[in-house]
């Protein structure tokens, strides 16, 4: 225990700003000390989209939604696989995916949950679907 790497770690989580932080605090440590500091190269800060970030990917049609906050599920047409799932912030959002393909889009929760079956995804969709809840 006497090792430069004992210590413990602290995960804080900031739910409005959908971002969490991981701490990593030496052994011998206050950390509520305004001098303590964490082991070199920490905190780190991880946004919830980092999770599931696709920048080459492909996209399925922007949904504009009726009601606001909804939970968007993206799931593999075919295998029923979940590829996504995620509260929206807003009305609007825009579906991405890894591969060609055709996906079912669920959307809302409990007895508002509408299903889209057999839509495309696109290397540049800029189609707009609306979504009526």
């Amino acid at each position: 225990l006497s090792t430069r790497d004992a210590g413990y770690g602290v995960i804080r989580f900031n739910k409005a700003e959908r971002y969490t932080t991981i701490e990593c605090w030496p052994r011998n440590v206050q950390m509520s000390d305004p001098e303590a500091t964490q082991y070199e190269d920490w905190p780190i800060k991880i946004s919830q989209m980092d999770n599931f970030e696709i920048k080459e990917g492909f996209e399925l049609p922007s949904l504009r939604i009726s009601k606001k906050d909804q939970v968007v599920t993206v799931r593999d047409e075919y295998s029923k696989e979940v590829i996504s799932s995620i509260r929206i912030q807003g009305n609007e959002y825009q579906p991405r995916v890894l591969a060609e393909g055709k996906y079912t889009l669920e959307i809302g929760e409990g007895d508002s949950l509408k299903r889209i079956f057999g839509l495309p995804a696109q290397k540049r969709k800029s189609e707009k679907l609306p979504i009526t809840l």
